[in-house]
């Protein structure tokens, strides 16, 4: 997937297209080991990060939270996110999701190789 990121080049607006990203493995989240997950960095500024995250079918994303809010649109791929008393929630692209500070949540049960494009905003 071809992403863009614009910036303020002096007084001109600059473009920086990226038409391939080059996903690495993406192994372990605090010392909890994942299965098929590679992840991608798009950009950062101040106060937020983004990123791309492939879960390949069959793949693993352990429970997991961030201090940061995390805006995650889910592009392509099927599967379930669970929370953490249970609740399983069933997805398929396209979604949106919204994990407020400290959120957990776990990717699992993935059907169809799927991807997210996250951004991890600062929480003040």
């Amino acid at each position: 997937m071809r992403f863009t990121v614009f910036e303020k080049r002096g007084d001109e607006v600059g473009a920086r297209v990226v038409e391939k990203p080059e996903f690495e493995p993406f192994t372990h989240f605090d010392g909890a080991p994942l299965r098929a997950v590679q992840r991608a960095d798009v950009t950062s500024a101040p106060g937020v990060r983004t990123e791309m995250v492939h879960i390949a079918a069959g793949g693993h994303f352990v429970m997991h939270a961030s201090p940061d809010v995390a805006v995650c649109n889910v592009i392509r791929g099927r599967g379930e996110l669970v929370l953490p008393q249970g609740e399983v929630l069933g997805y398929e692209a396209p979604e949106l999701y919204v994990f407020l500070p400290d959120t957990l949540h776990e990717w699992r049960n993935i059907e169809a190789d799927t991807l997210l494009s996250t951004a991890l905003v600062e929480a003040r």
